[in-house]
C-alpha cells in the first residue's frame, strides 16, 4: 500500500441517506403522510400538531436503535415501506426462507 491511501478514512456514515431538511426520509415522509391525510380528513391544524408528534416520537424511538430500526418496526406492523423489503414474506409469516 502507498502512503497516500493508509491515511485516508472513510466514515461509517458516509452512505447514509440525504437529510430533508433536519430528517431522514423515512421520517419526512411518515409526517408529510400524516399531514396530509390529517389535512384532508379532519383539520391542518390537527395535521400540523400529529405531523409534529410523529417527527418527535421518531427521533425519540431512534435515540438508542441501530440504524434500520424504524424500517423493520414497519415491516413488522405489515406496512412494506423499504423497497428492499419486498423479498421478505411478510411478517406473520414465520418460517425459514432459504
Amino acid at each position: 500500500m502507498s502512503e497516500i491511501t493508509k491515511d485516508r478514512h472513510i466514515p461509517s456514515r458516509a452512505d447514509d441517506p440525504v437529510p430533508v431538511l433536519f430528517w431522514e426520509p423515512f421520517e419526512f415522509i411518515l409526517a408529510v403522510a400524516a399531514f396530509g391525510l390529517l389535512m384532508i380528513l379532519a383539520n391542518p391544524l390537527i395535521g400540523l400538531v400529529v405531523s409534529y408528534g410523529v417527527l418527535w416520537a421518531a427521533k425519540r424511538m431512534k435515540r438508542g436503535a441501530k440504524r434500520g430500526a424504524a424500517q423493520h418496526a414497519m415491516w413488522a406492523f405489515g406496512a412494506m415501506a423499504d423497497r428492499g423489503m419486498r423479498y421478505f414474506p411478510p411478517a406473520q409469516v414465520r418460517e425459514f426462507v432459504e
